[in-house]
């Protein structure tokens, strides 16, 4: 039979109320009992939870330990709740699952790998940054943000900001961009292209091209505008300018055409055709040539000359050269008596009429014939026979001496049978000037000799040393020919 307890508290004035122990369970009471314990409510509690553990069940995942719920070892998720399996290594339950095992404190890790211990699991602690502000450099001018992933910090340079002009970098070769104060500026440069549109010049003749912000516009080969720029110093040639192209034509071949078959040209011509016009273009080869000079092959009675590239040789009858001397290439059988080894004459290109070269006295490849000595020279020519009247020598003469003849003087003469005969001198034909540093045509009859063999002798004599007369060509000779009757 259960009785219904009916406390009844009074308050008593001045006296505190005393905390009623909450109720003893059952299973307490009967412990108590069997243990014969007698005593206040908290004794009888402690020595109870000696005998029977803790005071309340244990959830599945812990284990009564003493008086105490503590996290039991597992094998299985079984054994942490009822639902589920695993074969993963047991160790302790942990939410339910039966969790593995590896360390209890940092020391049961390897460095730097530090210990969870609300998951007993090794885990590697984060280095470098976590988040933007452990970026921050201060300063002003860049943008600090932390990789996350890798734990590094990066440093952005900010929208116009700079340290060196490298910084201000520009993709347009048109903009010199430098760094002023921290700042970037930007200046456009003068006369610069980006594409080689930008370079045209309006000029059909000239390539327009852009090439590192700089303009160029090289010249078109053969591009014209006008005749003038088509001259290729043939006198031979005929040279004019259609669509804007040089066309050159030579007399006895081919002028209009409607394809380049109908321009043949010659062996030292090429031809093509441009806009209903032949043009001819020189080849290199045996015979070819640019001048009448080129084709010289100083035979008597002949008169040879250039047409369209090509050496004609045609005979002459009345007056014709018999002998001439170009001097282009050496002395062509003149021998110089070297009588100074300084000074003497030699065969030079400092000056000449035609050709590249000339008989000269001086001193080679200097415009001087002074050597500080008073001295004189010679040269003669190879025998020839002159030919039937009327008969004469000429040439060219440059005379670049002291005037009067005082102190310089030269001549050439003619030799036959060891008589020696003046044919030109600067003392008779020229009254003792010079030639003023020109060229003069000079021509003697020398048909007095017609059918003898002779030579020619060219001269100097420097007849006193003078030092006023240093930078002087001295005395020169070319084109030296004789002529007379052909049959």
């Amino acid at each position: 039979m259960r009785f219904l307890l009916l406390l009844v508290v009074f308050v008593v004035p001045g006296c505190a109320l005393t905390p009623i122990p909450d109720p003893v369970t059952d299973a307490e009471v009967a412990a108590a009992d069997a243990l014969d314990v007698a005593g206040p409510v908290d004794d009888v509690l402690d020595a109870v939870a000696e005998v029977i553990g803790c005071a309340y069940q244990c959830p599945p995942s812990q284990t009564c330990a003493g008086t105490e719920c503590v996290t039991k070892a597992c094998a299985a998720d079984l054994e942490c709740n009822d639902s589920g399996n695993t074969d993963e290594p047991a160790h302790f339950c942990l939410h339910g699952k039966c969790a593995g095992y590896q360390c209890a404190a940092d020391a049961d890790c390897a460095a730097p790998q530090k210990c969870n211990t609300l998951t007993y699991k090794c885990y590697a602690p984060p280095t470098g940054c976590t988040y933007d502000a452990m970026c921050a450099d201060a300063d002003g001018c860049t943008t600090d943000t932390c990789d996350k992933a890798t734990g590094a910090c990066k440093h952005a340079l900010a929208a116009g900001c700079c340290k060196v002009d490298g910084d201000c970098g520009s993709s347009s070769a048109c903009i010199l961009a430098t760094c002023k104060s921290g700042q970037c500026d930007w200046q456009a440069k003068a006369n610069c292209c980006q594409v080689s549109s930008d370079c045209a010049d309006g000029n059909p003749c000239t390539a327009d091209t852009c090439a590192g912000g700089q303009c160029t516009n090289p010249a078109v080969a053969g591009c014209c505008l006008n005749a003038g720029q088509c001259d290729d110093n043939d006198a031979s040639s005929v040279d004019t300018c259609g669509q804007n192209h040089c066309i050159h034509q030579w007399a006895g071949i081919a002028v209009t055409c409607a394809s380049a078959g109908d321009c043949p040209g010659n062996s030292c011509l090429s031809g093509e055709c441009l806009g209903g016009q032949c043009s001819y273009t020189p080849k290199a080869g045996t015979g070819c040539c640019t001048s009448d000079d080129a084709c010289m092959v100083n035979k008597a009675c002949q008169v040879d000359t250039c047409t369209a590239h090509l050496c004609a040789h045609t005979p002459v009858t009345g007056a014709g050269t018999h002998v001439w001397w170009h001097f282009d290439a050496s002395m062509e059988g003149w021998i110089a008596d070297m009588a100074h080894p300084t000074a003497y004459f030699h065969k030079t290109s400092l000056v000449y009429v035609k050709g590249g070269g000339a008989l000269r006295f001086g001193i080679p490849d200097q415009v001087s014939f002074e050597t500080g000595n008073a001295n004189k020279g010679a040269a003669l020519s190879g025998a020839f026979t002159v030919p039937g009247a009327p008969s004469q020598l000429k040439g060219w003469i440059y005379l670049d001496v002291e005037p009067g003849t005082a102190v310089h003087l030269a001549g050439i003469d003619l030799v036959s049978a060891g008589v020696t005969t003046p044919l030109w001198s600067k003392l008779k034909d020229l009254n003792g000037s010079t030639t003023g540093q020109a060229w003069k045509p000079f021509a003697v009859d020398i048909s007095a000799w017609s059918g003898k063999s002779v030579q020619l002798k060219a001269w100097f004599d420097q007849v006193k040393y003078d030092t006023s007369n240093k930078a002087k060509m001295g005395f020169v000779l070319d084109e030296l020919e004789v002529v007379g009757s052909c049959p």
